[in-house]
């Protein structure tokens, strides 16, 4: 998978920091959006014209305003008619919420932060369908 474009949807100021300096550092993508929360990054979303939507959306589960269930919920039908895969990442060690991820198209992988990029590329590059992990 080629990663031009990446959106960061997240409260954790620290956390997208990370995640910023270590897609830069693998080379991966130097193109990216913060969000604070699902809500921003929502809107964004309903704004953008095709090309301008990621490929990457790394989302937060646990977020102020709109988490990322909510996120996930009110953004389905747009992310079914765009590219963008997203990658759960969230310090939540609950089951339930790797079961519940796994019922949306959308979502091609769960990982825990703090993220390991490898893994991240393993799971979305040898996934032919969203889901697989």
């Amino acid at each position: 998978m080629t990663i031009n474009h990446y959106w960061i949807v997240d409260d954790d100021p620290i956390a997208r920091v990370l995640i910023r300096k270590k897609m830069s550092n693998e080379g991966l993508c130097e193109k990216f959006s913060e969000f604070q929360n699902g809500q921003e990054a929502l809107e964004a979303l309903k704004e953008a014209k095709e090309s301008e939507t990621p490929d990457l959306i790394f989302l937060d589960l646990n977020m102020p305003i709109m988490d990322g269930w909510e996120f996930l919920k009110e953004a389905q039908n747009k992310l079914k008619n765009v590219h963008a895969r997203v990658a759960i990442l969230t310090s939540s060690i609950s089951p339930d919420d790797w079961d519940r991820s796994q019922s949306i198209p959308s979502v091609s992988c769960f990982l825990n932060k703090p993220l390991n990029t490898a893994e991240l590329l393993n799971r979305i590059d040898s996934s032919s369908r969203p889901n697989s992990n």
